[in-house]
C-alpha cells in the first residue's frame, strides 16, 4: 500500500529541502518532479547523480522515449499553428512554453489557452470571448489539423493512456499545488510501483488555474501531513506584505509562521531601480527583476518582460534568466561575454588568445565598406582584405598567430592595418559595445552574474536578496482587480504573493510609466 505524505509550507520554510533530506534517508534512487524547468535545474544541482530529476513533461518525454522507442517525435510548431490559425481565420499571436503555457492576449491565444484547460482538467470547453464558432467543432478541427504531431499535453495523455510508469520506490513531487488533474492522475498511477509518494506545496501559490490545476492538492486525502512553519527566507518586514497579500485570498487556511526581524519595502521609479541594480551588480547579493507578463499590450507604455530586458541591454547592465527557455530575452552568452571581453582587450592594447582573434575576424560581415574595403568571411581572405599591404603577414607561417596569446596591437594596430583601417577595424567592433551597451570594463563570466529577469510565474520556487517587481499589468488583470468574481480575485493575489515571497532581505516596487496601468491601487491594500 502506498504511503501519500504531504509536505506543507509557506515560501522559504525549506520545502525542497525537506524532499532532498528525504531522500538522501530513503533511497539512492528515486524520482524527483516538479512543475517548472526552473525548480528542475536547481533540483538537478543538489539531488545525488543517481536520481532522475525532471517536470512532468520531460519525465514523460523520457518514458515515451525508452518505453515506446519514439526517438523522433516531431512537434507540433507555432508556424504550423499560425497556419491553422489563417485556415480557421483566427487572428492573434501566442507564445507557448511547456510550463508556463500558453502566453498573449489575442483571440488565438486565449482558444488555445482554453484547449489546454479541457484537455488537463476532463471539464466542459467554455466559449472564448472573441470567437463565434462552435468551441468543440473548433477543438475537434485542432486535432485534425495536428495529426499525428505532438504538443506538450501530448506527452502527458500518451504517458498516462500506455500506462508509462517509472520504478522508484519513492517519489518527490514539488510544487504539487500547481499540478492539473490530468496531473495528479499521472502521479497516481507511478504510486502504484512506489512505497512513499512525497507532494509538498502551498496553496496559496496555485497560480496555473487558468491550465486546469484544480483544489487537489488541499481536497485529497493523505495519510500523513507535515506542516513547515518557520521561514528560513523573508525578514519580518517582507513576510508582512505576503502575509497581507495572502489575507486578501478568501479561500486561504490561516497560518502563523516564525520569521526572524529585519527587511526592507521601497518604492523606486523604473529608472531608479535600474539605478540600483547597477550598484549592487557583481556583488554577492543575488537580485530578481519581475514582471507580470511577457508581452506588451498594443496602445499602452507596458514593461514587459522583453521591454526590460531592452532598457537593461541599453544600461550596459549584465543579466540572466530565471526560466532557462527565456535565454532569448538576454544577449549575456558566454559566446557574448567572451566576445565583449576580446573587444575591451583590443581597445585596450591587451592580450587575447589566438583563438578568440580567431572568433573575431569571423564576425566580420560578409561585406562592411566602413573600412574603406569589402571583408569577406573566412580567416584569410577577412585578414588579406583588411591589409594594405598582404605581404607584411607570412601566410605560410599563419599558425603563429592563432595559438597561445598575441598582443593584437603587434598583429593588427602596429603594423598590418594603416591607421584609418586600425581605427575603422576597432569601432566597428568597439562602437556598439562601448555607446549602445555602455560596456567599457572586463564582464564577468555567466556565472557570476547575479541579476535576473524573467516572469513571476518563472520565479516560483526560487529566492533571491533582492526583488525588484515591476507593477505593470494589463487592462485585463486590472479588470479582474476591480470586477473579478472572488475565484478570480484569488487568482490574481496569489500571484502578487508568489512575486512578494521570493525576496529574502529586500522588495523593490517600481513605479510605472505614465501610461502604464499599474497594480498600485491594489498595492495600497497591503504597503
Amino acid at each position: 500500500m502506498t504511503k501519500f505524505i504531504r509536505v506543507l509550507g509557506s515560501p522559504g520554510t525549506g520545502k525542497t529541502t525537506y524532499l532532498y533530506n528525504k531522500a538522501l534517508k530513503n533511497s539512492n534512487t528515486g524520482l524527483y518532479v516538479t512543475y517548472n524547468v526552473s525548480m528542475a535545474k536547481h533540483a538537478k544541482e543538489i539531488f545525488p547523480y543517481s536520481y532522475s530529476v525532471g517536470t512532468m513533461h520531460s519525465i514523460c518525454y523520457n518514458l515515451i522515449r525508452n518505453q515506446l522507442g519514439f526517438d523522433n517525435m516531431d512537434m507540433l510548431s507555432k508556424s504550423d499553428i499560425m497556419r491553422w490559425f489563417r485556415n480557421n481565420g483566427i487572428e492573434g499571436d501566442f507564445d507557448i512554453d511547456a510550463d508556463e503555457g500558453v502566453s498573449g492576449y489575442s483571440i488565438g491565444s486565449s482558444i488555445l489557452q482554453e484547449f489546454d484547460r479541457y484537455r488537463h482538467s476532463y471539464t466542459e470547453l467554455r466559449r472564448v470571448e472573441g470567437y463565434d464558432g462552435d468551441i468543440m467543432s473548433l477543438f475537434d478541427d485542432y486535432i485534425r489539423f495536428k495529426g499525428t504531431k505532438y504538443d506538450f499535453t501530448d506527452f502527458l495523455i500518451k504517458t498516462l493512456i500506455n500506462g508509462l510508469t517509472p520504478s522508484y520506490d519513492y517519489i518527490y513531487v514539488d510544487e504539487a499545488q500547481d499540478l492539473t488533474r490530468l496531473m495528479w492522475d499521472i502521479i497516481d498511477a507511478w504510486a502504484q510501483n512506489a512505497k512513499e509518494v512525497y507532494v509538498a506545496g502551498d496553496e496559496y501559490q496555485l497560480i496555473y488555474r487558468i491550465r486546469g490545476v484544480g483544489d487537489d492538492f488541499v481536497s485529497r486525502k493523505y495519510d500523513e501531513t507535515v506542516v513547515l512553519d518557520t521561514s528560513f527566507r523573508s525578514k519580518r518586514n517582507i513576510y508582512s506584505i505576503y502575509n497581507a497579500i495572502s489575507s486578501m485570498i478568501t479561500d486561504g487556511i490561516p497560518r502563523d509562521i516564525k520569521v526572524s526581524d529585519g527587511g526592507e519595502v521601497m518604492n523606486k521609479s523604473i529608472y531608479d531601480s535600474l539605478r540600483y541594480m547597477r550598484s549592487n551588480m557583481m556583488t554577492d547579493k543575488s537580485i530578481f527583476y519581475l514582471a507580470r507578463t511577457r508581452y506588451s499590450i498594443s496602445g499602452f507604455d507596458m514593461r514587459d518582460i522583453k521591454g526590460v530586458a531592452d532598457m537593461m541591454i541599453d544600461e550596459g547592465i549584465p543579466f540572466k534568466t530565471i526560466n532557462p527557455r527565456h535565454s532569448g530575452f538576454t544577449p549575456w552568452t558566454e559566446d557574448f561575454i567572451e566576445y565583449a571581453n576580446n573587444i575591451i582587450d583590443m581597445t585596450n592594447g591587451g592580450y587575447i588568445t589566438g583563438s578568440s582573434l580567431k572568433k573575431l575576424i569571423d564576425r566580420l560581415p560578409t561585406e562592411h565598406k566602413g573600412m574603406g574595403l569589402t571583408v569577406k568571411r573566412g580567416v584569410k581572405t577577412s585578414i588579406k582584405k583588411a591589409l594594405s599591404d598582404s605581404s607584411l603577414l607570412d601566410f605560410s607561417n599563419i599558425g603563429k598567430y592563432f595559438n597561445g596569446d598575441i598582443n593584437i596591437h603587434n598583429l593588427i594596430v602596429n603594423g598590418a592595418f594603416t591607421d584609418r583601417q586600425k581605427n575603422a577595424f576597432i569601432n566597428y567592433f568597439g562602437q556598439s559595445l562601448r555607446q549602445d551597451m555602455k560596456i567599457t570594463e572586463h564582464l564577468p563570466t555567466q556565472d557570476k552574474i547575479n541579476i535576473s529577469i524573467d516572469t513571476i510565474h518563472s520565479a516560483k520556487g526560487r529566492e533571491a536578496d533582492i526583488v525588484i517587481i515591476d507593477t505593470g499589468i494589463t487592462s485585463k488583470i486590472k479588470g479582474t482587480l476591480m470586477y473579478g468574481s472572488d475565484e478570480e480575485k484569488n487568482d490574481e493575489y496569489r500571484v502578487w504573493y508568489v512575486a512578494t515571497s521570493r525576496a529574502k532581505d529586500e522588495i523593490v516596487f517600481t513605479n510605472s510609466h505614465v501610461l502604464s496601468l499599474t497594480i498600485e491601487p491594489f498595492m495600497e491594500h497591503i504597503i
